[in-house]
């Protein structure tokens, strides 16, 4: 049995005055399955967050 994720947002978020080691500024990421154009598409076209307003569609 898992215990269930409880934390709040607060608890989630790192600290404001977190400053990440050397070794976490270096750390590669990889995504194998998204294509280049994906990945164009999503840093220079990001989500927008929360709800449309009434009047928008």
């Amino acid at each position: 049995m898992t215990k269930p994720n409880t934390k709040t947002l607060p608890e989630k978020l790192a600290d404001s005055h977190y400053q990440p080691k050397k070794a976490e500024m270096e750390r590669e990421y990889d995504m194998p399955c998204a294509s280049m154009e994906e990945l164009r598409d999503v840093f220079f076209n990001p989500a927008k967050a929360g709800r449309l307003k009434a009047d928008q569609k």
